[in-house]
């Protein structure tokens, strides 16, 4: 789906009757690097779950988040980091305790947004375990929290600064059993689409 047709689609659906020339170049211009594929995915998430006419800005916040590279939130990185922060304790051969060996297990899973930022919060904050008597620094979650966010929001922004890169992750592989149908979304208004185009047509011939 090239940004006209998806501009269509949305006057269509939310029922724009005018919108300026100037607006239509400035959204196609701004949704050019999102992929075909992705661009209609996005579209067609707006369309079934917004009441209102999207922004540009949500229009590609909505592609980042179906493309799976906008860091997660503050909670999700907190459970992850608790999960991952492994203690293993090791034994003498006559299997007496000697010591306890700590160490990071990252899921396999975890996109490279996600531990970019949750790297950038372990670097500042340092260990969450004091190396001079094994205890856990206090209020050490609380401040990987708030500074997370900071960096999350970094993270995003660069992340939604370019999306030529971004795509639809790959389908899982099939179930054993398929999954119960779902019920497909209304059909846009096929003469209300075809009014769109036709006024996109009209006034944005200039546009690349």
């Amino acid at each position: 789906m090239k940004p006209k047709e998806a501009l269509a689609i949305l006057l269509s659906a939310f029922r724009q009757e005018k919108i300026e020339e100037d607006t239509i170049g400035l959204y196609v211009k701004k949704l050019s690097d999102i992929q075909p594929a992705l661009l209609e995915a996005t579209i067609h998430r707006i369309v079934d779950r917004s009441k209102f006419f999207p922004t540009i800005a949500e229009i590609r916040e909505t592609a980042a988040s179906l493309a799976g590279i906008l860091p997660m939130s503050s909670e999700e990185a907190m459970a992850i980091v608790r999960k991952a922060d492994v203690e293993e304790p090791k034994y003498t051969r006559d299997g007496k305790y000697a010591y306890t060996e700590r160490f990071w297990q990252w899921p396999d899973d975890l996109s490279p947004r996600a531990m970019e930022a949750i790297s950038q919060v372990l670097t500042r904050l340092g260990d969450p375990v004091n190396d001079r008597d094994g205890e856990r620094v206090f209020g050490w979650e609380t401040d990987f929290k708030r500074v997370y966010g900071v960096a999350a929001e970094t993270v995003k922004q660069t992340a939604l600064a370019d999306l030529s890169r971004a795509a639809l992750p790959e389908p899982k592989k099939a179930l054993a059993e398929p999954p119960a149908r779902v019920a497909l979304p209304e059909p846009v208004d096929g003469e209300q689409m075809e009014k769109s185009r036709e006024m996109i047509k009209a006034i944005g011939e200039n546009i690349g």
